[in-house]
């Protein structure tokens, strides 16, 4: 059973919302791809787009090789490879990274 991952305090977003850092374009910004994220030989391919939510102005996001569900404001692109996620706004100022962390292999 997967559980949401939650904050060890409250986060204070001043008011802003999803609708602050994205684009009303009911999702069609998932369909592109940008290599600029293709890293040391890694091929980055597109996340799969579960559900678009126009009223919230986000899209939930699937990164099936780390198994994980992400909402990111609309207007925005993902990509994933075999151990991360990327998420990034059309001018790559703000991105979300979700890593895979194997803690047998890192010796925890």
């Amino acid at each position: 059973m997967a559980l949401p991952a939650l904050a060890d305090s409250s986060l204070d977003a001043g008011g802003l919302t999803f609708r602050d850092f994205g684009v009303a374009d009911h999702g069609a910004s998932f369909n592109r791809i940008d290599s600029t994220f293709g890293v040391n030989g890694a091929n980055p391919a597109p996340s799969r787009v579960v559900a678009i939510d126009n009223d919230n102005g986000l899209a939930r996001i699937r990164f099936e090789t780390i198994r994980v569900e992400v909402s990111l404001p609309l207007g925005w692109q993902a990509t994933e490879d075999w151990e991360r996620g990327v998420g990034y706004s059309s001018d790559k100022r703000y991105r979300l990274l979700v890593w895979r962390v194997d803690f047998a292999f890192e010796g925890s």
